[in-house]
C-alpha cells in the first residue's frame, strides 16, 4: 500500500500550492479558534479553489475540535472540504449523523502514556488518525507517541499516523507501520502555520523515497 502524504495547519495560499505541487494527497485546514494555525473558513474556501484549479486530485481536509455538527457541515460546504477530520471527544453519534450526510469522517485518537480511551470500534468512520495526546493543545504538538500504544487491531489501511513526524523520521515510520497515510504541521513550519517550503519538499520525498523502498523490497 502507497503511503499518503498530508500537510495539515495551512493558513497562506502560497503555502498550499507548494504543498501540492511538491505532491502532498491531502491539505489540512484547522478551524479551531484556539489554535495558532487557525484559519477562517472564507480565508479556507478562497485557498481551496485556487488550488483545485491547479491540482484537482488533492483533497482537503477541515479539521474541529467538539463542534456543533450542523456548524462542521456549514464550514463544509463553504470551504469545499472532501473530508471533516474531528479532533476532540466527538461520539460515535456525532460521526454517524455527518456519515449520513454522504461526508467522510477522520476520527481522532489521542494516544497518551496509558491507551487510548477511546475505542475505535464504536466509530462508523472513513478514516482513523492517532496523534499525541495533549490535555491542552489539540493536534501541532510536535511530540511523537508510544507506538506500541495504537489500539491493536487498528486497520493500517484506514489509518493517518501524526505526532512528531520530519522529514528526517517518517520513512522509517512508513517502513515500520505502513500506515493509509501520514500527518504533519510542525514538523515542516518556520513558525505556527508559516510552512518552510523546503521542509515540506523534504517532507514529501521521504514518504516518496519510503513507499519507493517498500516497492523494490516485494
Amino acid at each position: 500500500m502507497t503511503t499518503r502524504a498530508k500537510i495539515c495547519g495551512i493558513t497562506r495560499l502560497e503555502d498550499a500550492l507548494h504543498a501540492a505541487s511538491s505532491g502532498a494527497d491531502y491539505l489540512g485546514y484547522i478551524f479551531y479558534a484556539p489554535s495558532k494555525r487557525f484559519v477562517a473558513p472564507r480565508t479556507a474556501k478562497e485557498i481551496i479553489q485556487k488550488v483545485r484549479t491547479e491540482f484537482p486530485n488533492v483533497q482537503h481536509v477541515g479539521v474541529f475540535v467538539d463542534e456543533e455538527p450542523e456548524n462542521m457541515v456549514w464550514v463544509r460546504n463553504l470551504a469545499g472540504l472532501d473530508l471533516l477530520q474531528l479532533h476532540g471527544h466527538e461520539t460515535p453519534g456525532v460521526c454517524d449523523e455527518l456519515t449520513a450526510l454522504g461526508i467522510d469522517v477522520i476520527k481522532v485518537l489521542a494516544i497518551g502514556e496509558k491507551e487510548t480511551s477511546t475505542d475505535f470500534c464504536q466509530y462508523n468512520v472513513s478514516f482513523f488518525l492517532c496523534d499525541t495526546h495533549d490535555a491542552k493543545l489539540k493536534g501541532g504538538t510536535g511530540r511523537t507517541f508510544d507506538l506500541n500504544k495504537i489500539p491493536s487491531g487498528l486497520p493500517n489501511e484506514k489509518t493517518f499516523l501524526a505526532g512528531g513526524l520530519t522529514p528526517e523520521n517518517v520513512a522509517e515510520l512508513i517502513r515500520e507501520r505502513a500506515p493509509y497515510a501520514v500527518d504533519v504541521s510542525t514538523g515542516v513550519e518556520e513558525s505556527p502555520g508559516i510552512k518552510s517550503h523546503r521542509r515540506v519538499t523534504e517532507f514529501i520525498e521521504s514518504v516518496l523515497g519510503a513507499n519507493g523502498s517498500a516497492v523494490q523490497e516485494k
